[in-house]
């Protein structure tokens, strides 16, 4: 089981995934997280997550999200600094490809299967993306 979390501008995402699907998710607003940041502990254990991974395009608000991960998740991989996203990143300028945009594109293409896909994001501002 791995704990995912992807930190945006405007809310952290959460999910825990035992390899078939993801068992649990939320997704909670920065100002709420002193009050249900627990949601994130309590699914990472109540699930047995072995691992914390994240995906972030701020990385600066990590130190906040870190309180509500269980300690024997620490310390969390970071998509992009610890390891490749494996997916071919085709901008003109690679850097300017954030992670989440990255890691969207990776999803897309596992449930797609071969196919071309199309992945919108109706996060802090509206991104689309294909696969």
């Amino acid at each position: 089981m791995v704990l995912g979390l992807l930190l945006g501008n405007s809310s952290v995402r959460y999910g825990v995934h035992d390899g078939a699907g993801i068992r649990a998710r939320g997704r909670i607003e920065w100002p709420e997280l002193a009050a249900r940041g627990g949601e994130i502990r309590r699914a990472a254990l109540e699930l047995g997550a072995r691992c914390a991974i994240v995906g972030s395009v701020r990385d600066d608000l990590f130190p906040a999200v870190e309180l509500w991960i269980p300690r024997q998740l620490l310390p969390a991989s970071f998509a992009r600094r610890d390891f490749v996203v494996p997916i071919e990143n085709r901008y003109e300028r690679p850097e300017e490809a954030g992670t989440d945009r990255l890691l969207a594109a990776v999803a897309a293409r596992e449930r797609a299967r071969g196919r071309c896909a199309v992945v919108v994001d109706f996060g802090t501002a509206i991104s689309i993306t294909v696969v």
